[in-house]
């Protein structure tokens, strides 16, 4: 997973496409970037990722980092994948490349909201990972402003799909990809 967790991935053939199609602009998924890093993190077991999100692929437009953390879960036997995200002193843009600062960093350094991890499936031979928060299992936010936050993670070599929504808990769509379907992040040409 780690090997497969490299290099950045965009959807922009996917966006371009719904552009050439006229699709309503409400009705497009939104342009995202995600950078993957490899990064090694003493103190959690696992498979640790640096992950940076952006609009347009520059650091002008982050609109989220922090780790992706691949751990065993004992109760389950499956592998979950939980976003861990850093407390504010640590939202420096490269710190995945300051192995000193990664060394030091804690769970207290992180914040991430239990119940919102993927359930991976994966098979050795074939170098694909997969998975979904359970359903009605992660939350945001407190009596009027409760959120349920729904969403599935697929990753290979080549390419990411993810369809990240938040309900309320009547279940009416608040906000996230308003377009059909999953968002299609390929892996970019980086030569």
């Amino acid at each position: 997973m780690q090997k497969t967790m490299v290099g950045t991935f965009s959807n922009k053939a996917q966006v371009n496409q719904e552009i050439a199609e006229n699709i309503p602009d409400d009705e497009q998924h939104a342009l995202t970037y995600q950078t993957f890093k490899p990064v090694v993190i003493p103190a959690l077991e696992g498979v640790t990722v640096f992950l940076e999100a952006s609009t347009d692929g520059t650091k002008d437009t982050v609109i989220g980092r922090g780790i992706y953390h691949a751990y065993a879960d004992p109760e389950s036997e499956r592998i979950l994948l939980s976003l861990k995200r850093f407390s504010p002193d640590l939202t420096e843009q490269e710190i995945w490349n300051k192995p000193d600062i990664l060394r030091t960093i804690t769970n207290e350094d992180l914040t991430w909201t239990e119940g919102c991890a993927f359930h991976l499936t994966f098979e050795a031979d074939i170098p694909r990972v997969e998975g979904a928060m359970k359903e009605q299992s992660c939350f945001f936010g407190e009596g009027e402003s409760k959120m349920n936050h729904h969403d599935i993670f697929e990753l290979s070599e080549t390419e990411v799909r993810s369809d990240g929504r938040f309900y309320d808990m009547d279940g009416n769509f608040i906000f996230g990809d308003w377009a059909e379907g999953p968002s299609l992040l390929l892996k970019m040409d980086t030569k």
